[in-house]
């Protein structure tokens, strides 16, 4: 189970999560990061995995899945989450409208929009 999830939660939102910008982006952000292309039976459910170390933590990890319309993140560091979603909402085409949301465990409801600080996602988180 992920620590939390990013979802398009409006069916008629034409959002998706794009596999490539993201790849870009993190690898231009995060250098260390890792690209993992799922193999085996993870093959037919996932496009892709991004390892992001942290500093001082194991970072994070995001499962991408063949629907696009949603995030798994596993997490050491909150901050991470946070530094991750505030990166994630700058990308071209996300969508202002709260039809995309992070739930974390406990099913906190956070809507994310273009301009989400990784502060207000770590107070979010605690």
């Amino acid at each position: 189970m992920p620590d939390t999830t990013i979802a398009v939660i409006d069916d008629a939102s034409p959002f998706l999560f794009d596999v490539d910008a993201m790849r870009t982006g993190i690898e231009r952000r995060w250098p260390r990061a890792v690209f993992e292309a799922p193999s085996g039976r993870l093959a037919g459910r996932l496009l892709a995995t991004f390892i992001i170390p942290g500093e001082d933590t194991r970072g994070l990890s995001v499962d991408v899945p063949v629907s696009r319309s949603f995030l798994s993140v596993d997490y050491a560091d909150s901050d991470m989450v946070g530094e991750f979603v505030e990166w994630l909402v700058t990308l071209d085409g996300f969508p202002g409208d709260g039809s995309v949301a992070m739930f974390d465990w406990a099913d906190d409801v956070l809507p994310l929009r273009p301009g989400l600080t990784a502060d207000e996602v770590s107070r979010e988180l605690v």
